[in-house]
């Protein structure tokens, strides 16, 4: 707990973190991600214990890149808004001429 600047951890799965849900209740879960392409077909996943998008969309395009090989020319990316950030902005900017 000291470690992770806890106050409050799971007893039987310490991993998980208290998140606010769609709920708005908070509760101990984790941060499900995944990358899909337009037919739906899941092309990346991970899960986090951090409960911010935010830090999650470059983990995922490289993901996407390494289990596509290569970005395809042209993609045209969707984020919700949890992803604008200024550091992610600066990261897609190479892989989009249109940011």
């Amino acid at each position: 707990m000291e470690k992770n600047e806890l106050e409050k951890v799971s007893m039987t799965d310490p991993e998980c973190r208290f998140m606010k849900s769609k709920k708005g209740r908070i509760e101990l879960s984790y941060n499900f991600q995944i990358t899909a392409d337009h037919n739906g077909f899941i092309l990346a996943s991970d899960i986090t214990d951090s409960s911010a998008d935010t830090y999650q969309l470059k983990p995922m395009v490289l993901q996407t890149e390494q289990n596509l090989e290569k970005i395809p020319e042209q993609i045209k990316w969707t984020f919700d808004n949890s992803y604008n950030e200024g550091e992610n902005l600066k990261f897609l900017a190479p892989l989009n001429p249109f940011l």
